[in-house]
């Protein structure tokens, strides 16, 4: 069980309570907003959540699991074994049923929606030689260096800059501290 998981579990609770047809919009539509497929609109709009309270805290928790799971790959049983504590085996099942039915809608989901840096998926290079200056006589080479980088949500963007030899060397160094930073925690 993750964390996010065990930590949610309180805020499950009140699905056990649920009649079987707010049971099964509830799960139904929080899978759905999760994958990114249904929007907040649908919960309200849906015919056996009406005149209910306490809502909002279990969808919004039932909307973090699946995505909790989604990223760590966590297969169904294992959401359902999970779920025991807090639901009855037969809706703990049916929460992990959707998990394994809607993957990949919610691993998309993820993807489309990630937070964080964007990603360096290719470098390119060009050197070009400056021409001296009346003021200095040493020509100068130059690199136009083009780091293509993929943002969260998978478009590719093109970051170009331009540095001298002194520079670049520079460049290569911290990131070449920062990889053995990364392995040093890593360890």
């Amino acid at each position: 069980m993750t964390d996010v998981t065990a930590a949610l579990l309180p805020a499950l609770k009140p699905l056990a309570a649920l009649a079987d047809a707010a049971f099964d919009a509830l799960v139904a539509l929080s899978a759905g907003v999760a994958a990114g497929t249904k929007g907040p609109a649908d919960l309200a709009a849906a015919p056996a959540l009406r005149g209910l309270a306490g809502l909002p805290p279990v969808h919004e928790a039932l909307v973090a699991v699946y995505l909790d799971c989604a990223r760590l790959g966590t297969a169904g049983d294992d959401l359902a074994k999970a779920l025991a504590p807090a639901l009855p085996a037969g809706r703990a099942k049916a929460v992990a049923a959707l998990l394994d039915e809607g993957r990949r809608a919610l691993v998309a989901a993820l993807e489309d929606g990630g937070f964080g840096p964007p990603e360096v998926v290719d470098v390119a290079w060009q050197r070009s030689t400056v021409v001296a200056s009346r003021q200095r006589a040493d020509a100068r080479s130059l690199y136009v260096v083009t780091l293509t980088t993929r943002q969260p949500g998978g478009e590719l963007t093109p970051l170009k800059f331009s540095a001298t030899t002194e520079q670049l060397s520079s460049l290569v160094a911290e990131l070449k501290q920062a990889v053995r930073q990364v392995e040093v925690l890593c360890e």
